[in-house]
C-alpha cells in the first residue's frame, strides 16, 4: 500500500506566543516521519480566525520559512467551528482517500511527539479515528479537572463505550476517506444545531468521531502532558459555557442518532 500523505489542520485565534514553537516542533516531527518512510509527505494547514494579537504576522513569517505550512486567513473572528470547517474543506480538496488528517489545537496543548502513536493506531484496518486524550491536570484549575474527569468520562462512555477522562478532545488522527464522506453530514449538523440553539458551539470534533464509530472503530491513546508554560487557568464563565454546550450537544446528538444509524 502506498504511504499516506499527512495533513495537519488547526484553527488559530490569538495564539501568537504559542504558534511558532508549536509549528516548528510539528514540522520537525513530520519531517522525521517522512525521512523514516512512515509517511510520503505532509502539509500543515492553519486557519487564522481573525486574530488581533499578532498571530497573523507570526504565521506569515513561518510560511516564508516552511514550505509545508499553508495559512488561510479569515478577515474576522467566525469562531472555532467555522475555522475548523474551512480547514477540513482544504484538507479534503488537497488529499487522497488513503491519506491521513490530524486535528490539533494551536495553543500547544497538544504535543507533536504523540503523532507517531496516533498514526500507528490507524494501521488496524477497521480503525477510522484515534484520539489522543490529555490526562486531567489540576494546573488548568479544579473546575476543569472535574469537567474532564467526570463529564468528559460520561460523554465518552455514552458515545464510544469507553470511560476516557477528556471533555471534547481536539487532537486526533482520522482517515481522509472518513473525513470526506462525513463532511456533508457535518455541515448539515452545524446548520441544524445553529437553527435549534442559535449557537455555533457544536462539538464538531466529537461529532466527527461519533460518525466514525458508526462505520468502524474509534481508538484512544494517552497523550503527553501539556508543557507547563502553556497551561492557562480558565474562568468560571467559560466552564459554564462548556457545560451548557455539552448538554445541548448530547440532546442534539440524541435527536439525530436514529437517522444516522439508519
Amino acid at each position: 500500500m502506498a504511504l499516506p500523505r499527512v495533513f495537519v489542520y488547526m484553527p488559530a485565534y490569538n495564539v501568537s506566543r504559542q504558534i511558532s514553537p508549536l509549528i516548528m516542533d510539528l514540522d520537525r516531527t513530520l519531517s522525521e516521519l517522512m525521512t523514516a518512510r512512515k509517511i510520503r509527505d505532509y502539509r500543515i494547514i492553519c486557519v487564522n480566525d481573525g486574530s488581533t494579537d499578532g498571530t497573523a504576522e507570526v504565521l506569515r513569517s513561518l510560511s516564508r520559512q516552511l514550505p509545508s505550512l499553508e495559512v488561510i486567513t479569515h478577515r474576522r473572528n467566525y469562531g472555532v467551528v467555522k475555522a475548523t470547517l474551512t480547514a477540513m474543506e482544504r484538507v479534503v480538496a488537497r488529499s487522497q482517500p488513503h491519506d491521513i488528517a490530524i486535528r490539533m489545537d494551536a495553543d500547544y496543548e497538544h504535543n507533536p511527539k504523540d503523532i507517531p502513536h496516533l498514526l500507528s493506531s490507524l494501521n488496524e484496518p477497521r480503525t477510522q479515528l484515534c484520539f489522543a486524550y490529555l490526562p486531567p491536570e489540576l494546573g488548568h484549575g479544579f473546575r476543569f479537572y472535574l469537567l474532564n474527569s467526570f463529564i468528559g468520562g460520561y460523554e465518552n462512555l455514552m458515545l464510544f463505550h469507553r470511560w476516557i477522562p477528556q471533555f471534547c478532545p481536539g487532537f486526533f488522527a482520522v482517515r481522509v476517506s472518513h473525513l470526506r464522506s462525513a463532511l456533508p453530514e457535518i455541515k448539515r449538523a452545524v446548520r441544524a444545531y445553529a437553527r435549534l440553539y442559535s449557537s455555533q458551539f457544536i462539538h464538531i470534533d466529537v461529532y466527527i468521531a461519533y460518525l466514525a464509530s458508526l462505520k468502524g472503530k474509534v481508538e484512544f491513546i494517552r497523550a503527553s502532558r501539556t508543557h507547563s508554560q502553556w497551561i492557562f487557568r480558565k474562568p468560571f464563565t467559560k466552564l459554564d459555557r462548556y457545560l451548557d454546550a455539552h448538554s445541548k450537544f448530547m440532546e442534539f446528538l440524541g435527536s439525530r442518532v436514529k437517522a444516522l444509524k439508519g
